[in-house]
């Protein structure tokens, strides 16, 4: 599933730096591309992907407004590094809206995305959030 999570922050990243400027599909098709030309080997969970990033894009301030209340009276959504912000969305959406029967390897996987995405530093912060995500909802 790492390859699978990895992809879905990555995508939503792009989506929120393109700011509306491109589609999901048109974003979404183009890391898929890119993922099975360089590393056809590692396979997708395409429904799994389609999931979370469609949700997500969907339901954005929502899962925001859960996410804040996560985090700190003297911190908000928007004070979080993008990339931060696109793992604990993808966490949380995989958490709501599939079956993510094995919540241990959620929060390894999406542990592992922010250090393969440079994130070590807040790796507590992350786990704490991520831990705290998938309390929050239920089985």
């Amino acid at each position: 599933m790492f390859p699978t999570r990895i992809l879905a922050v990555q995508i939503l990243y792009a989506l929120e730096m393109c700011q509306g400027n491109k589609s999901l599909d048109l974003i979404k098709q183009g890391f898929i591309q890119y993922h099975e030309e360089k590393f056809g080997d590692s396979p997708l969970d395409y429904k799994i992907l389609s999931s979370i990033v469609t949700n997500v894009n969907r339901d954005k301030m929502d899962i925001d407004n859960n996410i804040s209340t996560l985090l700190s009276d003297t911190w908000s959504v928007d004070r979080l590094p993008i990339v931060v912000l696109c793992i604990f969305r993808a966490s949380y959406c995989e958490n709501i809206f599939s079956d993510a029967n094995n919540r241990a390897e959620l929060i390894c996987d999406y542990l592992q995305v922010a250090k393969s995405l440079n994130y070590t530093e807040d790796i507590k912060f992350i786990n704490a959030i991520i831990d705290s995500i998938t309390k929050k909802v239920p089985e």
